[in-house]
C-alpha cells in the first residue's frame, strides 16, 4: 500500500475533517494504489478517492479506466464506475484467462448507473453518512463549477481546501513508496551513465539526451526532468541543443530524473571532459565537500532551516565565498516536489518543518554562472533513525571523462 494510513488518519483528526477527498491523479494513486495514466490524458476526466476518517474508502473511476482495473488492482473495495463507452461485452464465448480478468469489470460498468464522476462523488459520500460532515477537498483538480456541484450535492456538509494536507500526509514515506522511490533513482543512474559513454568532442546535447531517454524507455520508465547542458550553457537553464557541442574541457551537467511505476527520481552529476580549468575545479570542490559534509549530520528531530543553514555555510566555508541558494533541495515522491523544502522559512506563518524517520528527499548543491558555467551535485536520500541511506550511488566527485 502506497498511503501512510495511520499518518493520514492522525492528520485528519488534528485538522477535524470526517473524510478527504483526492481529486488530482497523484493523490488518486496515492489513495487507492490503482494507476492508468491513459485516464489522465483529458484534463476534464474526474478520477475521485475518498477516505472517511472511520469506515471504508471508494474510488471513483471513469468507465474507460474500470478495466485496467484488472492489472493494475487497487485495495480498495468499493470501486465505482461511471459513464458509457462503447466497449462491446463478451457474447456467450469462452475467453481467453487475460480477457476474462476484464469481464466482471465491464459488467459493473454496464450496470453502474452513474453518468458523471461528481455525482458519483455525491452518493458515496451520502452513502458514508458524510452528508454533514467536514470534508477536506483536495481542490487541485477540481473545477469551481465542480466544487459548485458536489456543495449543491451535501449542502449540509462543509467542504474545505485539501490539497496540502495530502501533501503533508505524503511527507513521511511507507516502504512500498520508498522501494519505488529507489527504484526510480536507479533507474535514472543508468540512463546517465547510458548517455555518459557518448561523451566525446563534437557529441551535442540533443544526442546526450536521446541515449538518455532511449535508456529510460527501454528500463519501463517515462521522463521526467531533463538538463543536459554542456559548456558554458551548464550555467544556465535552457532548451536542449542540437548546435551545441562538446568541446574538450567543457563541463557536462545532468539534472535529471525520471517517472517509474508514479514515483518520481531526481539527481544530478558533474562531468568535465578532460582537464577542466581551475575555477571549475575549485568551485566543485566546496561544493562536493560541503555536500558530502552536510548530508552526513541530518537526523531526524533537525529542522529544514537547520539543514538549509549548515549546508550553505559549509559551502562558504569551503571556498565558494559568495554562494546563496533558495533552498538545498526538496521532497519527492508521487510528485516532483513533494514537501518539505530545505530552506528557512518565508514569512512568520510558515513552519520550519521537522525532518522524521523514512522522509525522502532530493539533497543538491547547485550553482549557476552565466559566462562561466554550471555545477551540482544532487542525490536522493531517505531519513533513517540514525542518518541518512543514499537512492544514489554514482560517483559524486567531478568526473573526468
Amino acid at each position: 500500500m502506497l498511503l501512510n494510513l495511520d499518518r493520514a488518519r492522525k492528520l485528519m483528526d488534528e485538522n477535524d475533517l470526517d473524510a478527504v477527498v483526492a481529486s488530482i491523479w497523484e493523490n488518486v494513486t496515492y489513495l487507492s494504489d490503482f494507476s492508468y495514466r491513459l485516464v489522465n490524458m483529458w484534463r476534464t476526466t474526474q478520477i475521485y478517492a475518498v477516505l472517511p476518517r472511520q469506515g471504508e474508502p471508494a474510488l471513483i473511476v471513469p468507465v474507460m479506466g474500470s478495466l485496467a482495473l484488472a492489472e493494475t488492482p487497487t485495495w480498495i473495495a468499493d470501486v465505482r464506475i461511471y459513464g458509457r463507452f462503447p466497449i462491446v461485452p463478451p457474447a456467450g464465448q469462452e475467453l481467453a484467462a487475460g480477457d476474462a480478468a476484464l469481464a466482471p469489470w465491464l459488467d459493473r460498468a454496464e450496470s453502474s448507473g452513474y453518468t458523471e464522476g461528481i455525482q458519483t462523488l455525491v452518493a458515496v459520500l451520502r452513502d458514508r453518512g458524510l452528508a454533514h460532515g467536514r470534508i477536506g477537498v483536495d481542490e487541485g483538480h477540481m473545477t469551481p463549477e465542480l466544487w459548485q456541484r458536489l456543495q449543491a450535492g451535501v449542502p449540509g456538509a462543509r467542504l474545505v481546501p485539501a490539497y496540502d494536507l495530502f501533501r503533508a500526509i505524503r511527507m513521511v514515506k511507507t516502504p512500498e513508496e520508498i522501494r519505488r522511490l529507489e527504484e526510480a533513482a536507479h533507474t535514472t543512474e543508468r540512463a546517465i551513465k547510458h548517455s555518459a559513454e557518448l561523451l566525446r568532442e563534437g557529441v551535442s546535447e540533443q544526442e546526450l539526451l536521446d541515449a538518455y531517454l532511449t535508456s529510460l524507455v527501454n528500463d519501463g520508465a517515462l521522463p521526467g526532468s531533463f538538463l543536459i547542458a554542456v559548456g558554458s550553457r551548464t550555467g544556465a537553464f535552457l532548451p536542449i541543443s542540437r548546435e551545441a557541442r562538446l568541446l574538450r574541457g567543457d563541463i557536462i551537467k545532468y539534472d535529471v530524473g525520471c517517472i517509474k511505476n508514479e514515483y518520481w527520481a531526481d539527481m544530478a552529476r558533474t562531468m568535465s571532459l578532460g582537464t577542466p580549468n581551475e575555477k571549475a575545479r575549485t568551485y566543485y570542490r566546496a561544493l562536493h565537500d560541503a555536500h558530502l559534509e552536510s548530508m552526513a549530520a541530518i537526523r531526524p528531530g533537525m529542522t529544514v532551516s537547520e539543514v538549509f543553514h549548515r549546508s550553505v555555510n559549509a559551502v562558504r566555508r569551503n571556498g565558494l565565498t559568495h554562494y546563496t541558494r533558495p533552498h538545498v533541495g526538496h521532497g519527492i515522491g508521487v510528485e516532483y516536489y513533494d514537501p518539505p523544502m530545505l530552506r528557512p522559512p518565508l514569512s512568520p506563518g510558515d513552519p520550519d518543518t521537522t525532518l522524521e524517520e523514512n522522509m525522502v528527499l532530493c539533497f543538491e548543491h547547485p550553482y549557476y554562472e552565466v559566462g562561466f558555467g554550471g555545477l551540482s551535485v544532487e542525490d536522493t536520500i531517505v531519513i533513517t533513525e540514525n542518518g541518512v541511506r543514499s537512492f544514489t550511488s554514482l560517483p559524486r566527485e567531478l568526473w573526468e571523462i
